[in-house]
């Protein structure tokens, strides 16, 4: 982000603008998202197959997003776990509104440095964002979805049960 002057906050004009055409597309910018992905597909697919193995049930399919947790530490692992996910999404969302009220939004040909617009961002604080939001975004989409499909997504699972989401 500072070699190449980019920026990920949507005010800072030029800067986005050569992110989104230098950066945004490229495979490895977004591959952390894909990882995440697997990673929780493969963590599923092997607590599937050692409930099968501790139940005797070697070709029985595990209905997930029905099961129900039997004990108040479950419950209260899962809750924990709904709050952190949540909290982690709600921090990634609103710390590029929070940091670019400051001035006002730059045109797309303007640089922050030679007109008053644009965040405040330092190269530091754009640098740890391009480099970690997407990494802990996947990682709070993760933990829902695990949460949901163990049984233990609470008002979220309902809410994404609702059947005006499916075509």
């Amino acid at each position: 982000a500072y070699t190449r002057s980019w920026s990920i906050n949507t005010f800072d004009g030029a800067k986005i603008a050569r992110f989104d055409m230098e950066g945004y597309a490229k495979p490895h910018v977004r591959a952390q998202t894909y990882l995440a992905g697997m990673l929780l597909g493969m963590i599923l697919q092997e607590k599937k197959k050692t409930d099968n193995q501790n139940n005797g049930h070697q070709n029985s399919n595990n209905n997930y997003g029905h099961q129900h947790p039997s004990t108040a530490a479950t419950t209260l692992r899962s809750r924990l776990m709904m709050t952190t996910a949540l909290s982690l999404l709600g921090t990634i969302t609103f710390i590029p509104v929070t940091g670019a009220y400051a001035r006002r939004a730059c045109k797309y040909s303007e640089l922050p440095e030679s007109s008053d617009c644009g965040s405040l961002w330092s190269y530091m604080q754009t640098f740890w964002y391009a480099g970690m939001s997407r990494a802990v975004w996947s990682v709070g989409i993760s933990l829902i979805c695990y949460l949901c499909l163990e049984g233990n997504g609470g008002i979220i699972n309902r809410l994404l049960s609702l059947k005006l989401w499916t075509p």
